[in-house]
């Protein structure tokens, strides 16, 4: 039964019963579950525990772009020239000939 396992895991984890009454250690019956965020915020304001969350601004830093080359114009595409950096130079042996090997 799920109930069952999340009650052994919070039991485990927090060394708490979450069945258990606090006050006078009985055993608590689960009449329902309120998955509604509105419902839970109407409880939790009619019980004075609700807190507002906090108010959260846009990130620090900017925006940053990276570039996408899949959608350039064909015109900037011909006419793209590589950085310094980007160029790599291999030696072209393949336009060197073979040397005819020796035998003795």
């Amino acid at each position: 039964m799920a109930s069952e396992t999340w009650r052994e895991l919070i039991k485990r984890v927090w060394e708490v019963d979450p069945l258990r009454c606090p006050q006078c250690g009985r055993e608590m019956a689960k009449i329902a579950v309120i998955k509604a965020p509105v419902d839970i915020t109407a409880i939790l304001r009619h019980l004075n525990l609700w807190e507002e969350p906090p108010v959260r601004g846009p990130p620090g830093g900017g925006t940053v772009y990276e570039p996408c080359y899949d959608d350039l114009p064909a015109a900037a595409e011909q006419n793209y020239q590589p950085a310094a950096e980007e160029v790599q130079v291999f030696p072209d042996y393949d336009r060197s000939p073979d040397p005819e090997p020796v035998y003795d």
